[in-house]
């Protein structure tokens, strides 16, 4: 056997490999009870959202059961009692397309999830987040600025009450919580014992697309970055209507609608109005491995990486 002729065959191995790797089944959504069979003569597991799968197993839906499979951005809908080869619903030349941003969203999806799969992983994904423009908060990783805001209370914010939170530091006294109009002076301000504040932003009669900015600051030396927001309850309202009307959300189980509003919210710089999303699916159904994992992530862009891994943990 040539040099050459070893060097193709290691190349195929490896690319075969990497195929292999990457041949995986994530569940969307359950109806009813399905269940799944690990390899020939192995007990069944009943299937729940957020499950990932071998290609090589098999599925049987139980009377009127289904589940809506994703692998490699297209989905599968399986029904029927009948045992189905994993490989033959779900391979690469089978489920439907989607482009735009079902497509996004779906993609979306998996990548949540394989970010949230470990502890490790969850620690490299807030660090390039971190590593970024932070949300668009200037010198946020800069280390004069020792108290560090949480990110979600960024972007465009609703027209009611919000609470502004912020990662604890050493020292003594209270925070010092401002709010003001960019470069200007406060037009709020608080005294905290705790690391947040919440204030009613329609109270305070902001005006809406204004740029406003907050930050906090403790002793003499502690202090925040300026967070820069603007109060925008129409945004919320476009982001949900960009979705409204698309072939798949229409389609798609309530449960997934929501998550898919989570991710336009995200996508439209909402990010306040998608963690109280995400906080609520949790709350509807704190089993569901799938919420658990997009939320997991989300958190760690949002600089909340202890409350990330303990939830990716549970």
């Amino acid at each position: 056997m040539t040099l050459k002729t070893t060097f193709l065959l290691l190349c195929s191995c490896l690319f075969a490999t990497h195929l292999f790797a990457q041949e995986r089944v994530h569940v969307l959504h359950v109806n009813g009870q399905v269940e799944y069979y690990a390899q020939q003569g192995a007990k069944p597991v009943l299937l729940s959202p957020g499950m990932e799968l071998d290609m090589k197993g098999k599925v049987r839906c139980k009377g009127t059961g289904s589940v809506k499979l994703l692998s490699a951005g297209k989905t599968t809908v399986v029904s029927g009692n009948k045992m189905r080869d994993l490989q033959e619903v779900a391979g690469k030349k089978t489920g439907e397309n989607n482009t735009g941003f079902t497509g996004r969203f779906l993609n979306f999806v998996e990548e949540s999830v394989e970010e949230s799969d470990s502890e490790e992983k969850l620690k490299k994904h807030h660090q390039q987040n971190m590593n970024k423009a932070s949300g668009g908060v200037k010198g946020y990783a800069n280390p004069a600025y020792s108290i560090r805001p949480l990110l979600f209370a960024s972007g465009k914010l609703p027209a009611g009450n919000v609470t502004f939170t912020w990662h604890s530091v050493a020292g003594e006294g209270p925070y010092t919580f401002s709010l003001h109009v960019a470069g200007e002076n406060p037009i709020a301000q608080l005294l905290v014992t705790d690391t947040t504040a919440t204030l009613d932003l329609k109270q305070l009669a902001l005006d809406a697309g204004e740029e406003y900015e907050w930050s906090v600051t403790r002793g003499n030396t502690a202090k925040s970055a300026a967070v820069t927001f603007e109060v925008s309850p129409q945004s919320m309202e476009a982001a949900q209507n960009s979705i409204s009307k698309l072939p798949y959300y229409t389609s798609a189980s309530p449960f997934e609608q929501q998550m898919m509003l989570a991710y336009s919210y995200e996508q439209n710089n909402c990010l306040y109005a998608a963690n109280q999303l995400y906080t609520v699916l949790f709350t509807a159904e704190p089993n569901n491995q799938l919420v658990r994992s997009l939320y997991a992530a989300f958190l760690a862009r949002m600089d909340m990486l202890p409350e990330a891994v303990a939830l990716s943990r549970h």
